[in-house]
């Protein structure tokens, strides 16, 4: 089967593949409770490495970063979030104390242009954040779900955290929440946090795709 074929399924095998940092375990849990309300029990959830497979026929909604060909081969529908990448070094800096680096940007910006050619609803995790009634209305209708009622899904997610269900582990397994998993979480939070000269770097790399986002670069 080509890589680019996708499985035509009558049953619900989504893809949650937001760029990290980028509001994409509220974009998982907001596919999973919609999901769950139209199919009942009758589904698979969670983070990609704790999941063996997708048993067909059972429905599925999957967190995961990282493009993997096999799973976008069998997904029904792919859902991507993304976040100007200069934030997504300081998130991850100020969560895991991972050190900003060129290398990171570009595999950010390469993830990003795998993940849009394939996905069926791209959000901004700006969007996310300003309108998360509408968001859910969008990611309904990618789905095929008519008539969602948002509101009960925003406060169960705002309810979640890292010890609300699941084991103590490195997240917990139902929601997907690590340890302090908000950060600063505002945009242009990158200031102070990664050094103007990396920055300076990062933009001149990747022009285009600060143009295509519509991202103002700090030497422009």
């Amino acid at each position: 089967m080509p890589e680019d074929t996708r499985v035509d399924s009558n049953h619900y095998n989504v893809l949650c593949a937001g760029m990290s940092r980028s509001a994409s375990t509220w974009l998982y849990n907001a596919a999973r409770l919609l999901v769950s309300r139209r199919v009942g029990a009758d589904m698979v959830f969670g983070w990609v490495e704790d999941i063996e497979h997708l048993p067909a026929p059972t429905n599925a909604v999957i967190k995961l970063h990282d493009y993997d060909a096999r799973l976008v081969r069998q997904s029904s529908h792919i859902l991507y979030s993304y976040r100007d990448i200069r934030d997504v070094l300081a998130s991850m800096k100020r969560i895991w104390n991972k050190k900003p680096s060129v290398e990171t940007a570009d595999r950010l910006v390469s993830l990003y242009r795998r993940w849009t050619e394939k996905a069926d609803y791209i959000v901004r995790y700006e969007d996310i954040i300003a309108d998360k009634t509408r968001v859910i209305e969008q990611m309904a209708k990618t789905l095929g779900i008519e008539d969602p009622d948002p509101q009960p899904i925003i406060d169960e997610i705002s309810r979640m955290s890292y010890f609300s269900d699941g084991p103590k582990s490195l997240h917990n397994q139902i929601n997907l929440f690590h340890k302090q998993h908000i950060t600063d979480g505002k945009s242009n939070s990158w200031h102070g946090h990664v050094k103007p000269g990396l920055i300076a770097e990062i933009e001149r790399r990747h022009q285009s795709w600060f143009e295509e986002c519509g991202l103002q670069p700090v030497s422009s």
